[in-house]
């Protein structure tokens, strides 16, 4: 080896052979062969070397490991962009994935019949239940899932807030822990030593982490391709708002409402409506609101929160209905100043999906507001609003 570090690899490479000829199952040396080679550049003859020793023993996961970093070296992996949740990830093409609404993980190919556990990454976007929620109380709160899951083998071996640590450019937090699981976890086949690295950070109301997982002999070897999936990381966009009214009043239709979780009625009233209220609306799951009451005073609602608007883009959505069949109705929807929009509708009409863009030069203070003209107790209908900054 100290040829080696001497750059000397190609007196290396014929003492290594000359060893060969005398013991050609040595498997140590053939992986110093491999690694001679791999220094060389000559990654394609490397891998052979590797292959040798893994036939003749393979469980030699140092070998093993040698081999994937010249295949990495002979064929870069490649990536494509996942997008979804108002977040995006770059992931290797090759390796396998799973979806689900709030989550997609991917796996690593096996590297040989004897691999024992594909390395895993999951990205995870998660509603906070509490939204004074820091990066210490979510630490912590993954830390103690962990320790109750895998105790006793469950041990940290780094959990920090470095100011230096981030994902998608937001200040995070990261944990390394390692722990033993049988072979009933995910895709281990056998009993599995993993290491994990989570980094997760606190955007817009919601969690974003990343989980890394790898047997612990073979953490290391993944880093580089791990760190370029989380250098890409980014988050997309960011919900201000986003409600439905579904768990307004416990699900249930209501006239002149206006206990709103997220609104206030600052004039006139709203009715809180379901098609199981009359018969005559909609017939979609859920509530929504008429923003023309049931006293003849039209209503006009406000968000009770006041959004600090940064310079860029946002979207505005939501959706509008009519129920009235000899009725004219118009509604103005309002963000501070830097929005304004005044919407008529004649007579009955579904659901529509109205999308409106903004984009904002300067820092403002804002209030969403939709106010309903005229009053005669037959709105338009309203649901599903979406205040969204997007950062691309």
């Amino acid at each position: 080896m100290a040829l080696e570090k001497a750059t000397r690899y190609n007196e290396a490479i014929s003492i290594y052979q000359q060893a060969l000829d005398i013991d050609p199952k040595n498997v140590t040396v053939l992986n110093n062969k491999g690694v001679a080679l791999t220094h060389l550049g000559l990654y394609e003859e490397a891998i052979k070397e590797y292959d040798k020793a893994l036939d003749i023993d393979p469980t030699f996961k140092l070998a093993a490991n040698n081999k994937l970093w010249a295949m990495n070296k002979l064929n870069p992996v490649n990536f494509v962009k996942y997008e979804n949740s108002g977040m995006s990830i770059n992931i290797p093409s090759d390796w396998a994935k799973s979806e689900s609404s709030n989550s997609i993980g991917v796996f690593s190919p096996y590297e040989s019949n004897s691999d024992n556990f594909p390395e895993a990454i999951w990205i995870n976007i998660n509603n906070l239940t509490n939204q004074s929620s820091t990066l210490n109380d979510l630490s912590h709160k993954n830390i103690d899932s962990l320790t109750k899951d895998h105790a006793p083998s469950f041990n940290i071996i780094d959990s920090n807030l470095d100011s230096n640590i981030s994902l998608g450019g937001y200040p995070s937090y990261e944990r390394v822990s390692t722990y033993t699981e049988g072979k009933e976890f995910g895709n281990c086949r056998d009993v599995c030593n993993l290491k994990s690295m989570i980094i997760g950070t606190i955007v817009g109301g919601k969690e974003y982490d990343v989980e890394y997982y790898a047997e612990d002999s073979e953490f290391g070897n993944y880093l580089p391709t791990v760190k370029k999936i989380i250098d890409s990381f980014k988050v997309t966009s960011i919900d201000l708002l986003n409600d439905n009214f579904d768990t307004e009043n416990d699900g249930n239709s209501v006239l002149n409402y206006s206990s709103f979780q997220n609104w206030n009625v600052v004039n006139g009233t709203v009715d809180l409506m379901s098609h199981a209220l009359f018969n005559n609306l909609p017939p979609i799951n859920g509530l929504y609101i008429d923003l023309d009451g049931s006293s003849l005073n039209a209503g006009k609602i406000e968000t009770k929160k006041e959004f600090n608007l940064q310079p860029g883009n946002y979207t505005l959505e939501f959706d509008i209905a009519g129920y009235s069949s000899n009725d004219t109705n118009t509604i103005i929807i309002s963000l501070g100043n830097v929005f304004h929009e005044k919407i008529t509708r004649q007579n009955e009409f579904p659901f529509e999906h109205i999308i409106r863009k903004i984009t904002i030069n300067e820092n403002t203070t804002a209030r969403l507001a939709f106010d309903h003209l005229g009053g005669d107790n037959f709105g338009l209908l309203l649901d599903n609003v979406k205040l969204i900054k997007t950062n691309r």
